[in-house]
C-alpha cells in the first residue's frame, strides 16, 4: 500500500506569500491557498513584514473566505488596539472555534477589506499561514 501525506496523522503548516497591501487599496482578494488533500483547518495566521497600527475609522480587515465560497471563515479587524508586529504571526479569529473542513482542491482566499479610506500606512508584504490536519 502506498501512503500519501493524507494518511499520516499530523498537523501540517503551509504558507502563501501575500504582496504589499497599499494605502487605501480597494477591497480585493490578495492571496489563495488550495487544500492539498481532505483536511480540517485548525488555525490561520498572518505574518507582516512591517509593523502595522490598527485604527477604528480608517482601517483594513483581513478576511479569509472559503472553502470555495464567499463565506467568511476567519478574520482579523485591524481596529485601534489590534496591531501587527513585524515578523510575528498574528492569529485570525476562526468563525467556528473547532476549525472547518476542506476537501482536496478547495481554496481559501485572503481578502483585504478596506474600511473607510484604509490605513494610514501600507501593510508590507507578508505570509498567510494555514495550519491543518488530515481527515
Amino acid at each position: 500500500m502506498v501512503m500519501s501525506p493524507h494518511d499520516i496523522p499530523n498537523t501540517w503548516v503551509k504558507s502563501v506569500a501575500v504582496p504589499e497591501i497599499a494605502i487605501s487599496a480597494a477591497t480585493d482578494y490578495v492571496a489563495t491557498w488550495v487544500a492539498p488533500f481532505k483536511c480540517k483547518v485548525t488555525a490561520i495566521k498572518y505574518v507582516s513584514s512591517d509593523a502595522v497600527t490598527g485604527a477604528n475609522t480608517n482601517s483594513v480587515s483581513l478576511n479569509v473566505d472559503g472553502p470555495n465560497t464567499t463565506t467568511e471563515c476567519a478574520y482579523l479587524d485591524l481596529i485601534a488596539g489590534t496591531n501587527l508586529a513585524a515578523g510575528v504571526a498574528t492569529a485570525l479569529t476562526l468563525t467556528t472555534t473547532a476549525g472547518f473542513n476542506a476537501n482536496a482542491g478547495e481554496s481559501l482566499r485572503l481578502e483585504a477589506e478596506e474600511v473607510g479610506v484604509g490605513l494610514a500606512a501600507a501593510i508590507g508584504y507578508g505570509a498567510l499561514v494555514i495550519e491543518f490536519e488530515s481527515r
